[in-house]
């Protein structure tokens, strides 16, 4: 079953069951809450997605002891950093390295603006004093988390008996009961915790980039009349379950979503139903920007993610065997940090293949290859807006890019042999819909004024 089709099924089995609308025993709507998560758990098994073994070793008692030491210090320097009022909170997730500083490139054009006024609060790097703002690890969901699971580790707790888990396993076999039980209680240690966080800081308005899924911040923001914002950060349409809804659920029905979105451009959501209140097309300054290099390191760079790991890897595999002579790029997602060595110590016989984590952005790479290669990223329309060909490798949920399979410069792949067959085809200027617009300036000041 093809991501298209599955996402057709099963949206019509969640429209057709009133998903939306079951409570669990403590009366929470929470089909939203579980249902991205749910979603990616029934279709890994649908297409049989293996990850690469972890080799990450176990960690002393002194190493343990050190890292609940250093969380508690943080937590603390967190409760003092949140003790003030502030205008704004912004959640960064500081992925990317400019200058020898982290960056969140989706949140800088914002924080250039209103940082002065902001508790920025980072959710990815722990080592803040890197970051390019003066911000502050999420400290306090991290202690949520631990006392939660402190005080009903020796109490015995039934699991829910959920109606859409038995709906579902007698539509796909697999029985997400525990799953399901599982992401509501992060939800309502997240909910518990933002609760509080905004009651205490009092803002204004949210922005926030997402590093997972949110639930639990959106609905405490809204059950203290909070304004919250999020900002796309990469691929969405009909396929991503986090911005694709089925029709019956209308415009600002769920608490369980911002109340406005900014988008990269209009391209991405024209034909979507995201029912958040506002979309705004704000541009991103970063993924407009385009340095192309004339001299190119790369023929070919591989765009992986750790659920295609084992998949991309073979086909490298394949294209060694195939005695391929041009230099290969393994660009990694920044959630592969633990697979960094394992892919590594894989090709360091190779000097035609460099194996690429966070030391250089994407678009860096991009600007120095000829072609990439991917099942499903992001960086597909990035390439293309850097008029970089495309393999797409026809496998798993490669018809996520279903809206520029048409274009001239995607070449669908089975194997190692079409690649030689369009080698040669040279980029091909076309007309398409922008994708990535120029942050504007005026909108966002617009934006700030009606808050």
């Amino acid at each position: 079953m093809d991501i298209l089709d599955f996402t057709d099924k099963f949206q019509k089995i969640e429209a057709e069951n009133n998903f939306f609308t079951e409570k669990d025993s403590e009366g929470i709507l929470y089909w939203d809450v579980v249902r991205h998560d749910v979603f990616y758990l029934l279709y890994y098994i649908v297409c049989d997605t293996k990850l690469l073994p972890s080799l990450n070793a176990r960690k002393s008692k002194m190493a343990l002891l050190s890292t609940l030491l250093n969380n508690v210090l943080g937590y603390i320097n967190f409760k003092l950093k949140t003790s003030y009022k502030y205008k704004y909170i912004c959640f960064t997730t500081s992925r990317n390295k400019e200058a020898d500083k982290n960056v969140d490139f989706i949140l800088d054009d914002i924080l250039s603006n209103i940082h002065q006024d902001s508790l920025v609060i980072e959710s990815f790097n722990k080592n803040t004093s890197e970051n390019r703002y003066k911000s502050v690890f999420n400290y306090g969901l991290l202690m949520s988390s631990y006392k939660w699971r402190l005080k009903y580790k020796f109490s015995k707790k039934m699991l829910d008996r959920y109606r859409i888990a038995e709906i579902l396993k007698h539509e796909f076999n697999v029985d997400l009961t525990s799953d399901i039980d599982a992401i509501i209680t992060n939800y309502k240690i997240s909910k518990s915790h933002y609760l509080l966080l905004f009651a205490k800081v009092k803002p204004k308005a949210i922005f926030l980039v997402q590093n997972g899924i949110q639930k639990g911040l959106f609905e405490a923001a809204h059950k203290l009349n909070i304004r919250v914002i999020e900002l796309q950060h990469g691929l969405i349409g009909y396929i991503h379950p986090a911005y694709s809804y089925p029709s019956i659920i209308r415009s600002g029905e769920l608490e369980t979503l911002p109340d406005t979105f900014f988008s990269f451009s209009d391209f991405w959501t024209n034909n979507l139903n995201f029912p958040v209140k506002n979309i705004i097309p704000l541009g991103n300054n970063f993924y407009s920007n385009r340095i192309v290099n004339k001299s190119k390191e790369y023929d070919l760079t591989f765009i992986f993610a750790n659920i295609y790991s084992t998949d991309l890897l073979q086909f490298v595999d394949n294209l060694l065997k195939n005695d391929y002579k041009g230099k290969i790029c393994i660009k990694l997602h920044p959630n592969q940090l633990d697979e960094f060595n394992v892919i590594t110590s894989q090709y360091e016989a190779y000097d035609t293949i460099d194996v690429i984590a966070s030391q250089r952005s994407m678009g860096e790479i991009l600007s120095v290859s000829k072609a990439i290669f991917a099942i499903q990223s992001t960086a597909v329309y990035e390439a293309l807006h850097y008029k970089v060909k495309v393999y797409l490798y026809k496998i798993k949920d490669y018809l996520t890019h279903q809206d520029v399979i048409g274009n001239p410069n995607v070449y669908l792949v089975d194997n190692v042999a079409d690649l030689d067959k369009y080698d040669a085809n040279n980029f091909v200027d076309s007309e398409v819909s922008a994708m990535f617009e120029p942050f504007n300036d005026l909108v966002f000041n617009d934006f700030i004024k009606n808050l």
